[in-house]
């Protein structure tokens, strides 16, 4: 099916289909963190607690600073409920 401004222009549009796949990032890998910061984060996270979370976010830049941008981020915009899945769906570390 042509679209008005196609017949009118003169031309036909070609549009990609996203790949859904593409366009969602990976999830952040949690695993690397030991238990008592992922206990500690899912705490703050489950409490909405802000001061909590950045101060556990604070310890995760030590280990894995691209995370805890990540992590600061969601937490910046209230997404406790996000923070809290990822560290559910993290698996165990090793």
């Amino acid at each position: 099916m042509r679209l008005p401004w196609e017949r009118l222009l003169g031309v036909r549009f070609q549009y990609a289909i996203p790949d859904a796949a593409a366009e969602r990032p990976a999830p952040p890998d949690l695993s690397a963190l030991p238990d008592h910061l992922r206990r500690e984060l899912a705490q703050a996270a489950d409490r909405l607690d802000v001061e909590a979370t950045e101060a556990a976010i604070a310890h995760v830049r030590n280990i894995d600073p691209a995370l805890a941008d990540h992590l600061a981020e969601l937490a910046r915009v209230y997404r406790f409920d996000r923070i809290a899945s990822l560290l559910i769906e993290a698996p165990a570390p090793p």
